[in-house]
């Protein structure tokens, strides 16, 4: 008996197998090309660690390999605490505990910083704070903190600006005076 060459036992079956495995590598491949973007967020494709595009919530294409996509939050997010221990214009040592409400306002700028933004704004404020504590009277900072916080979203936006997030509101929660009984002739 003669059989033709390339035609296994099962006869059509073969193609079969083969149409599977072709489809199944496609899907494969699409499921990598394709993101979906969750409500709230913005995607931004990266090429080279550049922007190059920014999506609405959503399904999004991307070329897998040479695009990277970064899901950046836009609702306003909490940081908790925030602990700074900081010398006064006086030379009072005070410890601060601090509630953060940040929001990115440029998704763009936010991707392309690539390391944990969450962290790196805590790290950006707490400069600031410590800087910003360095330059008020210990009275100040105990009788308005209301006004401490204000002034510290003011000069915190030139330094979140470029990393696209804006602090959207600061609570000074605890202030702690760190020392003995010489801190009393500093207060009025």
């Amino acid at each position: 008996m003669v059989t033709a060459v390339g035609v296994g036992q099962h006869g059509g079956m073969d193609w079969l197998v083969v149409l599977l495995v072709v489809v199944a590598a496609l899907v494969a491949g699409a499921a990598g090309v394709v993101r979906v973007v969750p409500a709230g967020h913005r995607g931004v494709v990266l090429r080279g660690g550049r922007p190059v595009r920014s999506r609405p919530p959503g399904l999004l294409l991307h070329l897998p390999g040479a695009e990277q996509v970064n899901v950046v939050p836009l609702l306003a997010q909490r940081l908790d605490p925030v602990v700074v221990s900081a010398v006064t214009r006086e030379g009072a040592e005070v410890r601060v505990v601090a509630s953060l409400l940040w929001r990115v306002v440029a998704p763009e700028r936010a991707a392309a910083v690539g390391r944990d933004l969450a962290w790196v704004t805590a790290e950006t404020v707490e400069r600031e704070m410590r800087r910003l504590l360095g330059n008020v009277d210990l009275a100040c900072v105990l009788r308005e903190r209301e006004a401490v916080a204000a002034r510290l979203s003011v000069t915190t936006l030139p330094l979140l600006g470029p990393l696209g997030v804006e602090l959207v509101d600061t609570d000074l929660v605890d202030v702690a005076l760190r020392g003995g009984p010489e801190l009393a002739n500093l207060l009025p």
